[in-house]
């Protein structure tokens, strides 16, 4: 077999064992879910554009939020987090969602904070506890491990709009979350 065959034929080998996985739970490919054991989370992120009406809807927009935002105290940042906002590339349209960015009845992204201590729970990754660090730059910085090839870190800072926006990312270019009352993932 050439070798120029070779990755077609393993991504085909794959989509076929995930398909026959997913077909042989009685799922729909799409209805699959993260858990594999019936819970009612969906396995892939679900496209989501409900904007808060003044949330930034642009990579630009966030960027000036940010800017213009401020260092955190940890009593400002103490609380539950859900992810409203994600951009995974700056000229990518973002997934936006007032009420908190969710997989079936699941928050994808939370942050459970005290102080500058921060628990994340993230849908497809374990459990994680790291912290919020100034940057000495008016930003906290944190790092996520999505067990991949990087250790994603985010620079933050509260918006006018009371929202902790973040910065960059090998993964992820921006990210926003509101405080809101979050069941964890991991209860």
């Amino acid at each position: 077999m050439s070798t120029q065959f070779r990755p077609l034929l393993f991504i085909a080998l794959v989509t076929a064992t995930a398909l026959y996985v997913a077909l042989a739970s009685g799922r729909e490919p799409d209805q699959a879910t993260a858990a594999g054991n019936g819970a009612a989370t969906p396995m892939r992120s679900i496209p989501q554009y409900v904007p808060c009406p003044d949330q930034p809807k642009s990579f630009k927009t966030l960027s000036e939020s940010v800017a213009s935002g401020h260092l955190p105290s940890p009593s400002e940042v103490t609380g539950s987090w859900a992810l409203i906002g994600i951009w995974v590339h700056k000229d990518s349209r973002p997934d936006l969602n007032c009420d908190g960015i969710k997989r079936g009845q699941a928050f994808e992204w939370v942050l459970l904070v005290k102080g500058y201590s921060v628990d994340v729970d993230a849908i497809g990754t374990d459990h994680q506890t790291t912290s919020f660090t100034p940057d000495g730059k008016g930003s906290l910085v944190f790092l996520v491990d999505f067990e991949g090839d990087y250790v994603p870190t985010f620079r933050c800072r509260l918006t006018k709009r009371n929202t902790l926006a973040c910065l960059g990312s090998p993964y992820y270019d921006a990210i926003e979350f509101k405080k809101m009352p979050v069941k964890p993932l991991t209860e």
